[in-house]
C-alpha cells in the first residue's frame, strides 16, 4: 500500500510516499481502508519534532512510527478474530468508521490499523468522509477544552485566539452554541466569516495588542499557542481561567504554580491521551450537535495523498481555515 513516510525531522520536504506492506490485522484490531486523513497543526509540529520535549514520546532521532497522521475516515475491510461488538458497537466488514489512532499514528495511508478500544466509531449518513476524519481534531480538542476544563458557562465570555483555524472555529461554534459571549481573535480578512459562526465580536491581532484589550474575560482559549498567561493576566476576570492545547514551559510553569488558586488559572490538556471511552462518550454528544447543525466542519484544502507535503506546506503558512484533508 501507499503512505506517507517521515523517516526524519524537519520541513515538509522530508515527507515522501513509499510503497509499504499492507498491515496484518491482529485478534483485537480493525483494518481501515482510508478514504479520508487528517493534516493538522499537531502533525506539521510532530514532523518537526517540536517542541523538544515531544521527541521523549514521538522518537528522540526520529520519530518511531515512520507513516503520518492521526485522524482517518474510511470503510472497515478486515476484522480480527477476537474483535467485540462490546466494545465497537456493531460494526461489520464493510461499514464506514472514522476516528483516531493516537500515538500510533499511520492514518495518512491507504490503509490504517485500529485497536477494537481505541477511538473509532460508525460514521454517521450526514458526516462526509472529509468531514468525519477532522473531528477529533478541532471539534473534539475544543469539546474538551470548553466543557472538560473551563466548564463554560451560559453568559461568560470566551476570546478565542486562532478563531480560523480547525480548533478556533469549531470553538467559536461550540461556544455561541452554549450561551457564552464570543470574541474571536482572527485577521481582518476572516471577520465576516467568524460572524457567520456565530462570534459576537472580532479583533484583529495585527492591529490590536491583545494584552491591552479594553475588556475582560472570563475564559481564554489560545489555540495556537502564541499568547502568555503573566501577559494575558489583565484581560482575564477574577478566577479566569486561561488555557491552551500547545505546551510550552511557560504555560507548565504557570500552570504548576497557579494549580491550587482561587483567583486566576492557567491549564494544559492533551486531549489525546484521554481514555479512549470518555473521547467516544464527547465524540458521540458533538454528533448529535453536528446532527443539529449547530456545527459544521469547514474543510479549506484537499489534497491527493501523493500531495501530503504540499498539504504540510499549506498548514505552515499559517493561512488556513479551519481543516486540511488528505483524500485516497
Amino acid at each position: 500500500m501507499k503512505a506517507v513516510m517521515c523517516p526524519k525531522y524537519g520541513d515538509a520536504s522530508v515527507l515522501c510516499i513509499a510503497d509499504v506492506p499492507l498491515p496484518e490485522v491482529g485478534p483485537q484490531q480493525i483494518r481501515v481502508k482510508v478514504v479520508a486523513s487528517s493534516v493538522t497543526k499537531a502533525d506539521t509540529m510532530m514532523r518537526q519534532g517540536t517542541p523538544w520535549y515531544a521527541r521523549l514520546a514521538l522518537g528522540l532521532r526520529r520519530p518511531k512510527h515512520g507513516i503520518t497522521g492521526t485522524g482517518f475516515s474510511g470503510v472497515v475491510e478486515a476484522l480480527g478474530a477476537d474483535v467485540s461488538n462490546v466494545n465497537i458497537g456493531d460494526v461489520k466488514v464493510g461499514d464506514e468508521v472514522f476516528g483516531e489512532s493516537g500515538l500510533t499514528f499511520s492514518t495518512n495511508a491507504e490503509y490504517v490499523i485500529v485497536e477494537q478500544d481505541a477511538v473509532i466509531l460508525k460514521k454517521p449518513s450526514f458526516l462526509s468522509h472529509e468531514e468525519a476524519c477532522v473531528m477529533c481534531d478541532g471539534p473534539l480538542t475544543s469539546f474538551n477544552f470548553l466543557h472538560n476544563i473551563a466548564k463554560l458557562k451560559p453568559s461568560q465570555r470566551i476570546l478565542i485566539n486562532g478563531a480560523s483555524g480547525s480548533l478556533g472555529s469549531a470553538a467559536v461554534q461550540l461556544a455561541k452554541a452554549h450561551g457564552a459571549y464570543v470574541i474571536a481573535v482572527c485577521s481582518q480578512s476572516n471577520h465576516a466569516w467568524m460572524y457567520e459562526l456565530g462570534a459576537d465580536e472580532c479583533v484583529d491581532y495585527r492591529q490590536q495588542d491583545l494584552a491591552l484589550l479594553n475588556q475582560q474575560v472570563d475564559v481564554i482559549y489560545d489555540t495556537v499557542g502564541n499568547l502568555k498567561f503573566k501577559q494575558m493576566q489583565s484581560v482575564l476576570a477574577d478566577k479566569g481561567l486561561f488555557m491552551s492545547p500547545v505546551l510550552s514551559m511557560n504555560l507548565l510553569w504557570h500552570m504548576m504554580r497557579t494549580r491550587s488558586s482561587q483567583s486566576k488559572r492557567a491549564a494544559f490538556s492533551a486531549t489525546g491521551m484521554i481514555s479512549p471511552s470518555q473521547l467516544k462518550k464527547d465524540l458521540k454528544t458533538l454528533l448529535s450537535i453536528y446532527e443539529e447543525k449547530t456545527l459544521q466542519n469547514y474543510i479549506d484544502c484537499r489534497f491527493d495523498l501523493k500531495d501530503a507535503s504540499k498539504a504540510h506546506d499549506y498548514v505552515d503558512s499559517n493561512r488556513k481555515k479551519g481543516s486540511v484533508v488528505l483524500l485516497n
